[in-house]
């Protein structure tokens, strides 16, 4: 975790597991950021950052996004967080997959 701003705070998943490729890791993942969440102030945006080296599954993604917008929702997911998630085509993996745990929690897709 590194501060990059007053007012947003930098939150990279691999400094919390080793590989992103298992709902293990983004289970701890998950719980990391929930007590980094706990730690900082409400209207301090934290920064989440996916580096371009890492290699997503949709296990990983599912069990830590999926499930941080499933618990919190959409709309406050939203407010809270700024996700970097490097290539395009991985903001869109990650928004697939996020938008499937939504329908299969509450049968309705966001956004």
């Amino acid at each position: 975790m590194t501060s990059s701003h007053p007012e947003q705070i930098v939150f990279k998943p691999s400094d919390h597991a080793r590989a992103l490729t298992s709902r293990d890791a983004g289970s701890r993942v998950r719980e990391s950021l929930f007590a980094l969440i706990e730690q900082t102030p409400a209207n301090v945006k934290i920064r989440i950052v996916i580096e371009h080296e890492d290699l997503i599954t949709p296990s990983f993604v599912d069990e830590f996004f999926g499930r941080v917008v499933s618990k919190m929702g959409f709309d406050a997911f939203r407010a809270r967080f700024v996700i970097d998630a490097g290539a395009e085509e991985n903001r869109v993996f990650i928004n697939n997959v996020v938008r499937n745990r939504l329908l299969l929690d509450h049968g309705r897709a966001a956004g």
